[in-house]
């Protein structure tokens, strides 16, 4: 109410002082709150309002937040809206009114949040897999609470435990406030290779849509996360549009366009000498070729699993060049034209310098074609040879080589000439002498073979002082010392001779029994070419021998 005063003293009392209002102030009363939805949604909005019946005096008009018992500072008024809901939501909330008497007595109230089915993990839209893996799986997560099932699917298919292809594991996980994901089913979808055909994924046929599906809750609908499961294998079969390209000298070649058959699709390159020269499927060569160009060209299809390569050969087709070199072949002196160019395949023609005639050659092949000019050993001038060689490409230019006239090998000079003349000139003597020795030892031999014997005509004397008996025959034999055994026949009047032995002839010894002197039969056996007649001296001697000769 209004209040007033009035002093009062001896003299009596003062004034009524001016009246003036009283006012007692006092804090709010009790809090309540009530929240829209009763359940909140993750990632909607909930309201919050907070009221009360005294609002206190003076009457309050500022409220004060809490959250998780900690102050809300930026919000003052009686209604809060929380948007979004999420992990952090699910917590108590407080809230009061006060003024300048005080705070009132706060209302409580535990927000329950719901989630409704969401991918934490969701399946890739496509996930591959080499197809000798021993070990694949898929596997997603899906936040829902209350609580969902995950189930599987191949083509719109579900997969039933029954499949033994296949084993599915699951488990409930909790939230994770780092994230802020609420609770959440975990499902992993195995492939049991082991029950595979042969253990390995079919290009085609294991090539599929697979699916992860959960169930509905309370919150939402279910969710539904689709991968293209492909089979993968490194490149193979990589092909080339031309693989061999021939090109003149200074053109340009055409385009190599390289593929390959690869899952996922394969990227392509190209080397050189072990450089990579070109990016890309396709090589192309937009400036001409010379010969240095021409060789192998790799294209690399590779992605990755692996890589595969493939060779293409660019011939740098030209004129040939050519050399000539002289060599002995066969016992032959020849001119050898070689010709290097492509292709190697050559035609040649050999001529003189300054003649117009062409000669005769053959062919032989080789890493560089060549052409064999036998040479004419006649010619004793010096000539020119000139060699041409051409291919498809064209005629290439001439080569030649000067050859010097043909010489008699006795008149080149060569330091082993007079070595083979002196070596010739000594085998022909030795020949000679040789021949010479056999001649002596033929005529020696034919001498002893006649025994040496001599035959001497015996003289005219009286028949009536000349006695002949067979016994003085015998001791004449005997006392010569002729052997028993008949001379070798030397010719037909030698034989007529020694037939008539007994008459006319005396037939002497190598030695006289009588002691008188020796005759020698040999005293003309040294002489090689002497004949077989005695000499008179030796007649003469046979006589005084035979005159000597005792009968006893």
């Amino acid at each position: 109410g209004n209040y007033s005063c009035e002093g009062f003293n001896v003299a009596g009392w003062g004034d009524t002082s001016e009246e003036n209002p009283l006012d007692i102030y006092y804090e709010p009363g009790n809090a309540t709150m009530v929240h829209y939805p009763h359940v909140a949604i993750k990632r909607k909005s909930v309201t919050f309002n907070c009221s009360i019946e005294d609002r206190g005096n003076p009457i309050a008009t500022r409220y004060r937040w809490l959250r998780g018992g900690k102050p809300v500072m930026d919000v003052v008024t009686p209604s809060w809206t929380v948007d979004p809901v999420g992990l952090d939501s699910r917590t108590t909330f407080s809230c009061f009114a006060y003024n300048e008497g005080g705070e009132g007595n706060a209302a409580e109230v535990r927000l329950e949040v719901h989630a409704p089915p969401a991918f934490v993990q969701k399946l890739h839209p496509y996930t591959g897999a080499l197809y000798s893996t021993s070990n694949i799986s898929l596997a997603c997560r899906v936040e829902c609470v209350p609580s969902c099932t995950i189930s599987w699917f191949k083509d719109g298919v579900g997969i039933e435990d029954s499949d033994k292809r296949y084993y599915i594991t699951s488990q409930y996980l909790a939230a994770e406030p780092a994230t802020g994901d609420f609770e959440s089913a975990y499902s992993v979808l195995h492939f049991n290779m082991s029950a595979w055909p042969d253990g390995i994924l079919d290009r085609i046929r294991d090539s599929s849509n697979y699916s992860c599906v959960s169930s509905n809750n309370s919150a939402g609908p279910g969710v539904r996360s689709t991968t293209y499961f492909g089979v993968e294998y490194p490149p193979e079969n990589t092909s080339l549009s031309n693989a061999a390209i021939s090109v003149e000298e200074g053109k340009i070649p055409p385009r190599i366009v390289c593929s390959s058959r690869a899952y996922p699709e394969p990227a392509f390159y190209w080397t050189r000498n072990g450089e990579t020269i070109v990016k890309g499927s396709a090589l192309v060569v937009n400036s001409v070729l010379g010969r240095d160009d021409a060789g192998v060209y790799t294209c690399v299809a590779f992605n990755k699993h692996g890589n595969h390569s493939t060779d293409a050969v660019i011939d740098i087709h030209y004129k040939p060049t050519c050399g000539i070199v002289r060599k002995e072949v066969n016992n032959e002196d020849v001119l050898i034209c070689t010709a290097t160019g492509s292709p190697r395949e050559s035609e040649f023609e050999w001529s003189l310098k300054y003649e117009n005639d062409t000669l005769q050659s053959h062919k032989t092949g080789g890493d560089a074609y060549e052409s064999i000019l036998t040479l004419d050993n006649d010619v004793s001038a010096m000539r020119t040879y000139v060699c041409v060689a051409s291919n498809s490409v064209g005629m290439g230019p001439p080569c030649e080589i000067e050859v010097a006239g043909y010489v008699a090998w006795w008149l080149k000079g060569d330091i082993l000439t007079p070595y083979i003349l002196i070596a010739a000139v000594a085998a022909l003597l030795l020949a000679v002498i040789l021949i010479c020795v056999i001649i002596i030892c033929i005529c020696r031999r034919k001498r002893r073979q006649d025994k040496f014997i001599t035959y001497v005509k015996k003289p005219q004397v009286p028949t009536t002082t000349t006695t002949t008996t067979p016994s003085a025959t015998t001791a004449n034999a005997t006392t010569t010392g002729t052997p028993n055994k008949e001379p070798p026949q030397a010719s037909d009047d030698r034989n007529e001779n020694v037939s008539t032995a007994n008459a006319d002839l005396v037939v002497t010894g190598e030695s006289s029994t009588a002691g008188g002197s020796q005759i020698e039969p040999g005293e003309y056996e040294n002489l090689p070419f002497h004949g077989l007649a005695t000499p008179p001296k030796k007649e003469k001697e046979a006589i005084t021998a035979k005159s000597n000769t005792y009968i006893y």
